[in-house]
């Protein structure tokens, strides 16, 4: 079987509501993307439905000021890659700012709501002392 991928002309809505929601930790409806059973693969660890992965973030996040930046997106047959950076610093520490890669693959219907069923995450390699 062979799969095509399509470079995208601009980042879909929801996948910058997306980065908005987890930068910001005010969560409204970017989550609703995803299946009631959907899993997010974070390095070695699972996370299953939205709540999980809400909480996930906010634990993460919540001693950083992260800006995400998407640089390309590419889509097709059910699948969605999603390629960028995110900016972080400790919220004490504002101008010791840290630039990491990070890579998304999402699979499922990416037009409906509760449709994304898995989400991989990559992110790294980063200088980790520098913000945690």
């Amino acid at each position: 079987m062979t799969r095509t991928l399509r470079l995208a002309d601009k980042t879909p809505d929801w996948i910058v509501s997306l980065c908005k929601e987890i930068d910001t930790r005010k969560f409204e409806h970017a989550f609703d993307r995803f299946a009631q059973d959907a899993q997010m693969h974070f390095g070695a660890q699972t996370f299953r439905g939205a709540p999980s992965m809400k909480d996930f973030f906010v634990k993460i996040d919540s001693q950083l000021e992260i800006s995400h930046r998407i640089l390309e997106t590419w889509s097709g047959d059910g699948y969605h890659f999603v390629r960028g950076e995110a900016d972080m610093a400790k919220k004490d520490q504002p101008l010791q700012k840290v630039t990491g890669p990070f890579m998304w693959v999402f699979e499922g219907s990416i037009e409906v709501d509760g449709g994304i069923v898995v989400w991989r995450v990559t992110a790294g390699p980063l200088k980790t002392d520098a913000v945690m």
